[in-house]
């Protein structure tokens, strides 16, 4: 995998930019959710490291992608507070990003569906307070399928 998004750690969970890092913090299991509860999983399956696809890696399980992720591999550009680095041509907290993910609902795009329903807004309210910088990496292995679960 590669470095997709950098941030100081507060600035990261409340000022997140890339659709693989909201991703991965909305499927940590919640302590206050009853037991037993679904986890949630990205839809779709890890990209296949040996074979990677064109564009951005994560563009076949994003809810936001377009044609341009489908076939160009965003740069890893510094934006914002503090160094904050992300590669996304539709980052989160965009306008375009926005537009992106209401067409995506609208063709019927499963990722982009499960993510507006009834999904909780992150936030750093959302997260435990942690200090430091956070790097997350697109590639590895994960849920191959919706029902499928994983406790690593």
């Amino acid at each position: 995998g590669k470095i997709v998004e950098q941030a100081e750690t507060p600035v990261l969970f409340s000022a997140m930019r890339h659709p693989y890092t909201e991703a991965l913090l909305r499927s940590i299991p919640r302590v206050e959710d009853p037991s037993h509860t679904r986890l949630r999983v990205i839809i779709g399956r890890p990209p296949n490291l040996l074979d990677p696809p064109p564009g951005c890696s994560f563009s076949p399980r994003c809810p936001y992608a377009q044609d341009r992720c489908r076939v160009e591999v965003p740069p890893l550009e510094q934006m914002g507070v503090g160094g904050h680095r992300f590669a996304c041509f539709y980052p989160l907290g965009t306008r375009e990003n926005a537009v992106a993910l209401e067409r995506n609902v609208a063709a019927g795009l499963p990722q982009a569906i499960a993510l507006v329903e009834g999904r909780v807004p992150l936030g750093a309210d959302a997260m435990p307070a942690t200090y430091g910088s956070t790097s997350v990496w697109a590639g590895g292995e994960g849920p191959k399928s919706e029902d499928e679960t994983s406790t690593r």
